[in-house]
This record gives structure tokens, sequence and C-alpha cells, in this order.
């Protein structure tokens, strides 16, 4: 099994998209990329801790390959919109990728370049 972490918003929602996909064996949501070693969700909201709600996804690479899921991740949310997704708005709904794998570098950046769109500046690595 491999693991990938995303953030795209709200993490209820984004879970859900990638749990439903074929390969897809796990998810778990919670915050990642902040300053707090425990957050919890108050101080997160409240931009105190730095952290951006994540989904990580446990995949099965031979149904699933990284490279789809970093297509799954593009089509979920719109990358253009600093710190907010739809009406949520805040630090912890921005867009990141985190790094889990060897290759993960190659592949978010080939992916990105299909997906992102463009005038999008945002480093999400």
């Amino acid at each position: 099994m491999a693991i990938a972490t995303f953030a795209a918003g709200c993490f209820w929602g984004v879970e859900l998209t990638f749990a439903e996909l074929s390969g897809v064996t796990e998810t778990a949501v919670g915050y990642m990329g902040g300053s707090s070693e425990h957050p919890d969700y108050q101080a997160v909201c409240q931009g105190d801790t730095g952290h951006a709600e994540v989904v990580q996804v446990v995949f099965d690479a031979e149904q699933i390959s990284y490279e789809a899921l970093l297509a799954v991740f593009w089509q979920c949310h719109n990358p253009t919109t600093l710190n907010r997704q739809g009406p949520d708005v805040g630090t912890q709904y921005r867009s990141v990728i985190f790094i889990r794998m060897k290759h993960s570098v190659y592949w978010q950046n080939r992916v990105k370049r299909i997906w992102m769109p463009p005038g999008c500046s945002h480093n999400l690595l």
C-alpha cells in the first residue's frame, strides 16, 4: 500500500471524493503543515496554528496510480482561490500536495502542468 496526502478545502468532501475511488483502501482526515504538535479544530479555525485540513489516502498502486490521484486532486477543487474553497475561507482551506513518496515530485510537477488552471501561481508543493 502507498500513502498520499492532499489538502483541497474542507476535508469532509475531499475525503468522500477519494474514498469512492476504486483502489483506495482507506482515508483519514486531519491537519498538517502547521506549528502545533496537537492541533484542534478551534485553534486551526482561528488561524493560530498554520495547519491545512488534509485527507490521507491509502491506496493500492496496482489498482490506481498516484498520477490518477493527482488528477482527482486537481479536479475536485479550485486551486486558484487562495485560502478558500467555495464558502469556506481560511488558511486551513488552502491547496497543498504533501510529499510522501520518493517519486512524488516528478508526478506532481507533470500532472500540475496538465491540470493547473492558467494564471494560477500558488506554490502547492
